[in-house]
């Protein structure tokens, strides 16, 4: 009775806090400055980065699309383009494999300028800001010849300089970690050496890191085309679950792996580590990981939107939100994961896929704690409190007529009042059906502007370009509109300042990692009210 009376409380707040702030003054339309100039290439999932890459004051935009690698100047000037694996002075203007993840962008070796890491086949490439190829790279993923579509980097050593993650298709190891040389990290690839550990292929952005346990190295984070997820330490060591998940008829048993759980909703067949046939139980193949402190304990969580399925069967029944311990224990709020409806899509057509589970963290209730974003296949765009309560719910997509993906959401605030806005792309199998989405805190819509051909897959990136104070909207569409125009976007938006952008690309950030874009700071909640939703 106190929980529905708590999240009824929470809800009033939260709706009488957006009334009042989000509309402080109104957002504008979002509208087109420019489609960059570039040749045919597509584009999968791979959201756009704005950076200063040779620190001389300026912006530059990168996207990767499909075999090529493009930089524009802040005006939108081609400087320079590198097709997979090759240099930018390459007489190719194209590659021979594509590209799926986001680039990673910032200053990875720590020197100041920087860089761009890539994955293309089975391969990762690394280059400088004039688009040659840093000594070392490409590398191969060892021993395997998988696609590589998940990307991210982190500094696993803490030496100052990253390390570059990456997670592969079909069978293990999947995940491995290079230094900036091109040596593979010790320890890695994983998994190996461990009986008890699970992988399988990652098939989009199935990577992250982040310090799980507060020892100031972070964790990483890979997620599976099967009903396991592995959490593994710097240095590859698996990451242990909670002695609830080790073998309790055994006196005295050893520590068992995070990864050999497997993520059944009834968490008693979880600890059991079998469930009949017919059981609630999910797989990852599409889940990025990303991380929040939902629970308030001052380290955060692995946040994951699943494939829901059924133990025994290989039948998409839509998507699940789980909030995990690393320890593979549950959040509260989050005891059995949260499903959506049945998909209204899984199929693949013409390079377009179904819908990409891809959350956004951000606090757009003011109350310092994460909210979580995410489309279902069903044809919402949800909106989650920390404490698991459905606070809206957007429909991008219904039965019965072409179908309309969603790319994952960004956040970032479109009028200056430091309350997030939720931005995203639809894309289609048809033609002139997709658009630029922009929503208010509370899941209403604002803007709902058409985008070119197919729309775009991938999530769009929210900087300031121009370095004018305020942030524009970067989109990488499916397709190229020809002629010379490519396919990635700028769009204006008046109203919009340069604050308060804790979500503002793929993957949270251009480390791609899976962390949100922290440190901004938001409107607070009454802390009277806060005592009473929070119970602290």
């Amino acid at each position: 009775m106190f929980s529905h009376f708590k999240a009824t409380l929470f809800l009033l707040a939260f709706l009488c806090w957006v009334t009042n702030v989000t509309h402080a003054q109104p957002v504008t339309a979002p509208t087109l400055r420019m489609t960059l100039p570039a040749s045919w290439d597509e584009n999968w999932f791979a959201s756009p980065a704005v950076f200063d890459l040779d620190q001389d004051g300026l912006n530059e935009i990168i996207a990767s699309r499909h075999s090529v690698t493009y930089v524009w100047d802040a005006n939108g000037a081609l400087k320079w383009r590198a097709p997979v694996g090759e240099n930018a002075s390459s007489a190719n203007d194209h590659g021979t494999s594509r590209q799926y993840a986001s680039p990673v962008v910032g200053d990875l070796d720590g020197d100041g300028d920087g860089e761009i890491a890539i994955a293309y086949s089975n391969k990762i490439a690394v280059y400088d800001h004039f688009g040659f190829l840093l000594p070392g790279w490409p590398q191969a993923f060892p021993n395997a010849s998988s696609e590589i579509r998940s990307l991210a980097a982190v500094d696993l050593d803490l030496d100052g300089a990253s390390e570059i993650l990456a997670v592969k298709t079909s069978s293990g190891p999947v995940t491995v970690a290079w230094h900036l040389d091109g040596s593979v990290v010790a320890g890695w690839p994983q998994v190996q050496d461990c009986n008890e550990c699970n992988d399988y292929g990652g098939y989009n952005q199935n990577v992250g890191a982040v310090d799980l346990d507060g020892d100031k190295r972070p964790e990483v984070v890979s997620t599976y085309d099967i009903c396991h997820i592995g959490i593994m330490y710097a240095d590859g060591r698996p990451f242990p679950a909670n002695p609830i998940f080790w073998k309790p008829a055994d006196p005295d048993p050893d520590p068992v792996p995070a990864s050999a759980v497997p993520m059944f909703h009834d968490v008693r067949l979880a600890i059991q580590g079998w469930g009949p046939d017919g059981s609630d139980r999910d797989e990852f193949t599409d889940s990025p990981p990303v991380f929040g402190d939902v629970d308030g304990d001052g380290l955060p969580e692995v946040i994951l939107y699943s494939d829901h399925e059924l133990a025994g069967e290989y039948v998409n029944r839509g998507n699940c939100l789980w909030v995990l311990n690393p320890d593979m224990t549950r959040v509260s709020g989050f005891e059995r994961p949260i499903c959506s409806a049945m998909p209204l899509y899984t199929g693949y057509e013409n390079n377009i896929v179904q819908v990409a589970p891809a959350p956004a963290i951000a606090d757009i209730a003011g109350d310092d704690r994460p909210e979580i974003i995410v489309p279902s296949y069903d044809g919402k765009m949800r909106c989650y409190s920390p404490d698991g309560i459905l606070l809206w719910m957007y429909t991008f997509d219904t039965a019965g007529g072409p179908f309309i993906g969603a790319s994952g959401p960004v956040a970032g605030d479109l009028n200056q009042d430091d309350v997030a806005e939720i931005i995203f792309c639809t894309y289609s199998t048809s033609q002139a059906v997709s658009h630029l989405i922009v929503l208010d805190a509370a899941g209403a819509e604002l803007y709902k502007t058409a985008l070119s051909k197919r729309g775009s897959m991938s999530p769009p990136t929210l900087a300031d370009v121009d370095q004018n104070g305020a942030v524009e909207i970067i989109v990488s569409l499916k397709d190229t509109l020809g002629s010379g125009s490519g396919g990635v976007q700028i769009w204006d938006v008046a109203s919009a300042g340069n604050n308060a952008m804790p979500w503002p690309t793929g993957r949270g950030n251009l480390f791609r990692n899976g962390r949100p874009d922290l440190g901004q700071t938001k409107p607070s909640l009454n802390p009277g009210v806060l005592f009473l939703l929070l119970g602290r």
